[in-house]
């Protein structure tokens, strides 16, 4: 139904679905992959999409966002670290998930999900070593509140800086031959009115 109602809106939409983590195996990512990807005669899955809700062709998926803000952790540092080590594996057995069943599918990691808290640059420092070679974007969501956009983007350009100076030092190449680029997806963002009140 979300699918139709997109459609209705746009009929040339990119769709970036967001698959959790914290509540799907890459199993059943895959699974789920073959729903907006596949020919109508191709899978049970496309046969689904194209009988059940009427959407005979498949669907155009932009990125794939692998979780949504889930660098959140209770645990202080030591638990953001630990929240970064098993968000690395989780993203890369996502990853290879949904390559499984489109080996061109763009992938979008997680990034900080509110960079002007302390420590903000954890995150990406801590998950992009890693997650270079296999991310085409990392996600940045900016709700502020009393920042200006030009303060945003002050951040993601560190955040690119960083990650260029990873897929530098891995020497990591598109198909081209060039350094990879990967870009930086604002997949959210809004400005929290009244947020100090």
């Amino acid at each position: 139904e979300y699918l139709q109602m997109m459609y209705e809106n746009n009929p040339d939409m990119k769709l970036v679905p967001c698959p959790s983590p914290f509540q799907n195996t890459p199993e059943e990512i895959e699974q789920f992959a073959h729903f907006p990807l596949d020919e109508k005669d191709e899978s049970e899955w496309g046969a689904l999409r194209a009988e059940e809700y009427g959407i005979e062709k498949p669907v155009d998926v932009w990125y794939w966002e692998l979780g949504n803000e889930v660098d959140w952790s209770i645990g202080g540092v030591q638990g953001n670290l630990e929240r970064a080590e098993w968000y690395i594996g989780s993203a890369k057995s996502f990853a290879e998930a949904i390559r499984k069943v489109d080996p061109d599918a763009k992938i979008c990691v997680c990034g900080p999900t509110a960079p002007w808290r302390k420590g903000w640059k954890m995150w990406h420092q801590a998950i992009m070593p890693e997650l270079a070679s296999v991310a085409d974007a990392i996600s940045f969501h900016p709700y502020f509140d009393g920042y200006s956009t030009e303060s945003c983007f002050k951040y993601m350009d560190i955040i690119k800086r960083d990650i260029d100076s990873y897929v530098a030092e891995q020497d990591i190449r598109d198909e081209n031959g060039n350094l990879k680029d990967i870009k930086i997806l604002s997949t959210e963002g809004a400005r929290f009115y009244g947020y100090n009140e």
